[in-house]
């Protein structure tokens, strides 16, 4: 589809031999440990989670090996669902590939453990710029971990008939909190905005604990009575008028029915990162500091608050439920207006949107458009058996040559800055223009340590349980937050 948006400047602005063979791009197997094959020459793997990186990989290496004919690379694609067990036992069994895709949650534990090669130490200083967020997002205790490769950018998409139909401005949406006050939520307490920086009540959060197994949210009428948003929000109006019910009234008319969906305005919770996350940070709190999940604060309170009225009292936020379809499904199927989510979406929204689409920047908050951002490195197996063919791959892949081929395909924006109007160029190309990825104020990294990926695993329930009303927000987040900082415990 084409992009009504105005033409924007590049990101880029902003942000052989006979031995010389050709990338092979294989299903995980036996490809073992960097070693020399029966030519002399060396053999390096590469394990991905993503096909489509893959083919771009094997084009990229193909380039490589031109110039490094002496070094073979081989491809292997182990499914997301079994990616990080496949890498703790074939660390374990010795059969890990040489070279490994890690996110922010799935790197610090093995480079604690000294099972990765320290690239800061490899590499130095003496390669292409990277973007800025990813590099410190995979940087600890001194050094960098991991090769940036990938980041996911935070946008909004949306449907270009539902906006157009209703005359909403969807270029400058922002939100704020209630003038003077939190929004309560299903809390019905109150956090004043003047106390923001307090910690928030102690009272015991497991008292009246609501069930575990999830649920359906209330279905009594509980919407709103029209109460106006704070001055300088603009994003509830926006979502009133693009929610509708079975029979075409909209949110903000009158006779409305909230028990009879036909189209959302606004994803409050499908993405935790650009949702939730990014909102925190745009209200000077976050997900995470020092270590630790820090989320229920009093800030913290009054930022999910908005999101959870937007599911549970204006009713103009889908409501995410165990089983249910996701919010990109919902996008994609004509359900959902507005999808605040990563670059990482891009690809299944242009292919299976039923109708015309369009970007535009993030919604800003009280702090302006930051985002959490997430992303992807390449980072190296210390117990690789030829670490000098190992850290010559890295350093292939830390340039916007090595990169151009994930940029160029379209795969996701690169992190080397030098390959970013490549993918600007593969997206213009199918009609959509991808600027609005790059407008951002500030970036904040994603949730990283040892034992993240435990500690999301164990709030995301809790969370889940809040958003569709079966639990008051100080209470949820309270005891979200102490069931991810347990997790997280040695």
């Amino acid at each position: 589809m084409r992009s009504p948006r105005r033409p924007r400047g590049t990101a880029a602005a902003v942000a052989g031999s006979a031995l010389a063979l050709a990338a092979c791009t294989t299903e995980a197997g036996d490809a073992g440990l960097a070693a020399p094959t029966d030519d002399g020459s060396a053999s390096v793997t590469l394990r991905v989670w993503d096909a489509a990186a893959a083919r771009a990989y094997a084009e990229s290496f193909d380039a490589f090996m031109t110039e490094q004919p002496d070094i073979r690379v081989e491809v292997e694609v182990v499914p997301r669902a079994e990616y990080w067990d496949r890498v703790e036992t074939d660390l374990a069994a010795g059969e890990m590939a040489d070279l490994f895709w890690a996110d922010g949650a799935g790197y610090a534990r093995y480079a604690e453990e000294g099972a990765l090669v320290d690239v800061g130490a490899a590499l130095g200083d003496e390669h292409d710029e990277w973007v800025g967020v990813v590099t410190d997002l995979f940087s600890r205790d001194g050094t960098v971990w991991g090769v940036p490769q990938l980041w996911d950018p935070v946008a909004l998409y949306y449907d270009v008939e539902m906006v157009e139909s209703t005359g909403v401005d969807v270029e400058e949406l922002t939100w704020a909190p209630a003038a003077g006050a939190a929004t309560t939520g299903a809390s019905g307490s109150r956090t004043d905005g003047d106390d923001a920086g307090e910690d928030p009540p102690t009272e015991d959060p497991t008292d009246d604990d609501p069930p575990t197994d999830g649920g359906d949210p209330p279905t009594e009428d509980t919407t709103d009575d029209g109460d106006p948003p704070a001055p300088d929000d603009t994003l509830l109006d926006a979502a009133r008028a693009l929610t509708t019910d079975s029979s075409g009234r909209r949110a903000d008319d009158e006779g409305f029915d909230p028990a009879a969906p036909a189209t959302y305005g606004f994803d409050a919770q499908g993405d935790l990162l650009a949702i939730a996350g990014s909102f925190l940070a745009q209200n000077d709190a976050a997900l995470m500091a020092e270590g630790e999940f820090a989320f229920a604060s009093a800030r913290g309170e009054q930022t999910f608050g908005y999101l959870v009225d937007m599911v549970t009292r204006h009713r103009t936020a889908p409501p995410v439920v165990a089983g249910g379809p996701s919010a990109v499904d919902q996008f994609t199927g004509g359900r959902l207006a507005l999808l605040q989510s990563g670059a990482a979406d891009l690809r299944a929204v242009a292919e299976s949107a039923r109708g015309p689409w369009a970007l535009a920047p993030l919604v800003a908050g009280p702090e302006g458009r930051v985002a959490v951002v997430d992303g992807v490195a390449a980072v190296g197996n210390a117990a690789t058996e030829d670490e000098g063919a190992a850290v010559a791959v890295l350093r292939w892949l830390g340039s916007a040559d090595g990169q151009a081929a994930l940029a160029g395909q379209g795969v996701a924006p690169p992190a080397a800055v030098g390959a970013t109007d490549a993918f600007v160029e593969h997206w213009s190309e199918q009609g959509v223009d991808v600027a609005p990825f790059f407008e951002l104020d500030a970036a904040v990294p994603a949730p990283s340590g040892p034992r993240v990926r435990a500690g999301l695993a164990a709030l995301t329930p809790v969370l889940g349980e809040m958003y569709v009303g079966l639990a008051p927000v100080p209470a949820a987040l309270a005891r979200a937050q102490d069931a991810a900082n347990t997790a997280m415990e040695p």
